[in-house]
């Protein structure tokens, strides 16, 4: 039986309820981290839900996270905001596919992605751009399983809006058209890949019409080993990455 529960400290009377219901759950509940708030959107009659993590300033800066397939865990969550390494004027958005669970193994995971819609990453993907809105600056972060959904996401944003890809262990095909505006990150994490750089180049080529704007590639084979089912940016491989992740957020959003 799958539960479907979210607790925070401001719910206690669910906690307790959950406590009385884990012996016969096979998934792991997400313990909403205490600074991100639970949006939902009705879209079709269906509610879809994400998180949200406001900025400190009255920003315009969005960052929209896909996870991996093993769902959100509030140790992604608090990843998110060490990968920004202390950015304050950056609202934070993660997608929550699986309302409110998440695995901590592969088969678990397949479970309850074979559970979800087909629709559901379409549709999340418009809740979570329509509760942005227009005019804003928004960088879409994909890790891993999400980045087939981060990468879809950016041919939805609205045509003249400044916007950001983000590609941790996830390079997509070149069969795509070129996006306007479209700063581009990617992670690699197959270092030793053969003619990578010439793939990255493809992509950019391809991708971008405006190569003046942020591009950055990384290739690190550590990133390989910790994935999928890194349950956190909190690791020493992606701390020691922080510093070019700076350098490209500062592109994207302006010196913090």
């Amino acid at each position: 039986m799958i539960l479907n529960l979210f607790f925070s400290k401001k719910r206690t009377s669910a906690f307790l309820l959950m406590i009385g219901c884990l012996a016969f759950s096979t998934e792991k509940v997400f313990a909403q981290s205490q600074d991100f708030e639970r949006k939902t959107v009705e879209i079709a009659g269906t509610d879809y839900d994400f998180f949200f993590l406001e900025a400190e300033s009255n920003s315009k800066n969005y960052l929209v996270v896909f996870p991996d397939f093993y769902g959100v865990s509030t140790e992604f969550c608090d990843g998110i905001v060490t990968l920004l390494n202390e950015r304050t004027d950056v609202h934070i958005i993660v997608a929550d596919y699986y309302n409110g669970l998440n695995a901590d193994n592969p088969d678990d995971a397949a479970k309850l992605y074979s559970k979800i819609a087909d629709e559901t990453h379409y549709n999340l993907t418009q809740a979570i751009l329509g509760f942005i809105g227009k005019n804003k600056n928004v960088a879409i972060l994909g890790y891993h399983f999400g980045g087939l959904a981060a990468y879809s996401a950016v041919f939805r944003m609205p045509e003249k809006a400044k916007k950001s890809l983000v590609l941790i262990g996830y390079l997509p095909e070149t069969k795509s058209p070129a996006i306007e505006n479209l700063s581009m990150m990617f992670v690699n994490s197959n270092s030793d890949q053969v003619n990578s750089s010439e793939k990255i180049d493809t992509l950019y080529q391809s991708l971008s019409k405006n190569t003046d704007l942020p591009q950055k590639v990384l290739f690190d084979g550590r990133i390989e080993a910790i994935m999928p089912g890194c349950r956190s940016f909190k690791n020493d491989v992606f701390i020691s990455l922080i510093p070019e992740f700076d350098l490209f957020f500062d592109g994207v959003f302006g010196k913090k």
